[in-house]
């Protein structure tokens, strides 16, 4: 998953995470 920021999530559930797997 990716946050909002286009970065890869870092976090397991990231508070801006978007669904781009």
């Amino acid at each position: 998953s990716y946050t909002a920021s286009g970065q890869p999530a870092k976090e397991l559930r990231d508070p801006f995470e978007e669904h781009e797997d």
